[in-house]
């Protein structure tokens, strides 16, 4: 089909073109002289003018058709050493039965209407495999299952694409999740898993271990905290156990618990006290069974900094609300800062969110010479008082911080205006209800986001910023503000990001109640944009000057439990960057199992920390030669007057767990197949029926080819040659 993309109307073209064959033709009709070579003339100039006329057209010819596109399928193939266990009594292991599912009938009907591709995976997702004579040259030799990370990788690669299904084929044991919750998590496309080995098989080997502890690394001297700590195993005759925890090699606390004989895993907490200030090791210890052989893995130690109680984040709500839930997870996973969180509860006083925190929420100026950063939330005039309203005031005055974080309530007439609060607002509010439309709010950030510390990172991290559902409109911002972030709504942009300095503090504004939204909008949910937006925005409003605790150098460890011969990576960076020339080398003092220090030397590279920041630093991977608990300082500087960091630790397992004989995690299997949508099989032979008879569905996808007819050489060779032609009578004839 042949198109014309000129940009003027036809009709000025056609009739501009006509206007010069008329003007021509009259011009040569009065006063050209009647020759053969003046009609030649005339008739190379008709020709030109044709040639131009269809340039300035811009023909094109342009096809379109529909091409159909075949859906594919996708299969995960677990190649971890586990998969190579199987039962005594068994005739084949996991991966034996894994190939003869690969060689089932279904792969040769699936193939005809799909693309088969197949990715092994075990500590990583590797490139994919889609010769089937290559599947059958894979081995099984993985130290490592990350299950759920490679499912993830899979699911971001193929959101939005047309993927009939995937078939995992693995025993569904993830060596990096202490829970199986994991698996009920959604996926873009159905899983097919298959029982690659029978229960009933095994003889459990009596076995009982310390999976993962979790607690906070770094609390403030009079709070509480609670660490978790997961216990596994099998062969338990299904006794009971008693799960001890120590500090610094004295016993605090006992826990009893109970495993399956069948094997399974249990949660254990314990209530922490933290009174002194410094470095503490906790120790959590399960008595091996009566047999059991492997008993390194019986024990998990964690060391905890206790700290001055100025380092903290104080988060006052009104009644739970969507965005108290996704703060209060967010909070609470930031490591530089223990928060104390409340809500107001029925009767509308302040009920704690974290259990054991040393202050109340009155706001009291005694209260908040411990805290950094104060959030507000959706309280009115009344629930805060003008005395908590004042004392704020004050707080920020003297370099404290505070959020508006606010909801109808707290951008009512009747909210933070209404208070003391008015005067150190960055914006002045009308008192409207929230806005809310059809569609969500498109998210824009201003000019002055790029250099604010709030929305630092890479140059396309920001590229799209995910809407807001609400935004209060009737806000003014004060000349001092700095507007960040607006809100397009149908009555023009509305702030939505709001910060200023006020004294020797700073206040920021939140204009929606819907910022948790962030948190699922599935375009930035790898990029994990809403904590990355939280911490940054904290991290900007910590007051620098009271800096008292924090250390000279900032040590992370990447994994706190690892297995022997796996490396672990520890990097280090300056706090002060500027004070410090790349030539200030950094180096860790590894204290191992046994209570030797050994010094290693750190080598220059970039640092990206808890927070999402990039600074010039240091790294080391470390391989440890010994099962058991480290504890690594970096240091800088000279005897005695050294920079130091704050201790971390790790853990090294003596064997990884692929290495222990147990049947496969079917739970974690069944789970996948129903969150999805896809099935469980309990045999070759389900499966083959089932996959054979899988509905696919082709999609039909529009392409369009397109060419000019006007910008090709034959076109412009022929307008030349007639401009060439015409010139080349002239002079001939002598012509002007």
């Amino acid at each position: 089909m042949i198109v014309l993309e000129h940009t003027p109307p036809l009709w000025v073209l056609v009739l501009g073109v006509l206007l010069m064959v008329a003007l021509g033709l009259v011009s040569a009709w009065r006063y050209v002289p009647r020759r053969w070579i003046m009609a030649s003339l005339n008739a190379l100039f008709l020709l030109s003018l044709v040639a131009l006329f269809w340039c300035l057209l811009l023909p094109g010819f342009r096809d379109e058709h529909t091409q159909l596109t075949k859906p594919r399928f996708l299969i995960a193939l677990d190649t971890s050493r586990s998969m190579t266990l199987a039962a005594e009594t068994a005739t084949e292991n996991r991966w034996e039965r894994a190939q003869n599912v690969l060689a089932l009938p279904w792969v040769d009907s699936l193939s005809a209407e799909a693309d088969i591709e197949l990715y092994p995976f075990d500590r990583r997702l590797h490139p994919p495999e889609r010769s089937r004579s290559a599947w059958t040259n894979l081995t099984a030799e993985g130290e490592a299952t990350l299950l759920r990370d490679s499912l993830h990788e899979l699911a971001g690669r193929y959101r939005g694409l047309n993927v009939a299904g995937l078939l995992l084929l693995s025993d569904g044991l993830d060596t990096r999740e202490a829970q199986d919750d994991w698996a009920t998590e959604s996926l873009p496309f159905p899983v097919y898993t298959i029982r690659l080995d029978d229960d009933w098989e095994w003889e459990i080997e009596p076995d009982i271990r310390i999976v993962s502890v979790q607690t906070p690394r770094r609390v403030s001297r009079g709070w509480e905290s609670e660490l978790r700590a997961v216990v596994a195993g099998e062969g338990t005759d299904d006794q009971p156990l008693t799960v001890e925890l120590y500090r610094d090699d004295q016993l605090v606390g006992e826990a009893p618990t109970q495993i399956p004989d069948r094997g399974g895993e249990r949660e254990v907490s314990f209530t922490l006290q933290h009174e002194e200030i410094g470095v503490h090791t906790y120790r959590v210890y399960v008595e091996p069974l009566p047999g059991e052989t492997r008993t390194a893995d019986n024990e998990y130690q964690v060391t905890v900094t206790v700290t001055d109680p100025r380092n903290q984040i104080l988060y006052v709500e009104g009644p739970p609300r969507f965005e108290y839930r996704f703060l209060r997870r967010t909070l609470l996973a930031i490591e530089h800062a223990v928060p104390a969180i409340f809500f107001s509860g029925p009767d509308g006083s302040p009920i704690s969110g974290t259990p054991g925190a040393a202050v109340g929420a009155d706001m009291s100026d005694e209260d908040l010479l411990q805290f950094r950063v104060v959030i507000l939330g959706n309280l009115d005039a009344d629930e805060l008082t003008e005395q908590r309203a004042a004392n704020l005031v004050s707080f920020v005055e003297e370099g404290g911080s505070l959020i508006l974080l606010g909801g109808g309530r707290g951008w009512s007439r009747d909210g933070f205006v209404g208070t003391a609060l008015e005067t150190i607002l960055p914006v002045r509010p009308g008192g409207a209800a929230a806005l809310e439309g059809d569609e969500p709010f498109p998210v824009q950030l201003e000019p002055a986001a790029a250099a604010h510390p709030a929305f630092a990172g890479q140059e396309d991290f920001w590229d799209r910023v995910p809407p807001v559902l609400t935004v209060f409109p009737e806000v003014t911002p004060r000349a001092a503000a700095e507007v960040l972030a607006t809100a397009n709504t149908p009555r023009g942009p509305k702030p939505l990001v709001v910060t200023q300095r006020y004294g020797e503090g700073r206040v920021a504004a939140i204009l929606t109640d819907t910022l948790w939204r962030w948190q699922l909008d599935p375009d930035t949910a790898e990029r994990r944009l809403y904590q990355r937006f939280w911490t940054q925005l904290l991290d900007w409003m910590m007051p620098e000057e009271d800096d008292v605790d924090r250390p000279p150098i900032d040590l992370m460890v990447g994994e706190d439990q690892v297995y022997r011969g796996e490396q672990v990576e520890l990097s280090a960076r300056y706090y002060d960057v500027e004070q410090h020339e790349d030539d200030d080398p950094i180096e860790v003092l590894i204290t191992g199992p046994d209570g030797r220090e050994v010094p290693y030397t750190m080598q220059p590279q970039q640092v990206v920390t808890d927070r999402g920041r990039s600074y010039p630093g240091f790294a080391l991977q470390f391989e440890p030669d010994e099962p058991g608990h480290y504890t690594a300082t970096a240091r800088a500087g000279q005897a005695p007057n050294w920079l130091l960091s704050e201790p971390v630790s790790f853990n090294v397992r003596p064997y990884s767990p692929e290495t222990i004989p147990r049947p496969s995690n079917t739970d974690v299997l069944n789970m996948l197949a129903r969150a999805s949508g896809g099935q469980y099989f309990e045999s070759e032979r389900d499966l083959d029926q089932a996959l054979s008879r899988l509905s696919l569905s082709v999609e039909e996808d529009a392409r369009v080819t397109y060419h000019t007819l006007w910008k090709r050489w034959p076109v412009l060779v022929l307008l030349m040659l007639l401009l060439a032609a015409t010139w080349a009578l002239r002079k001939w004839q002598n012509l002007p």
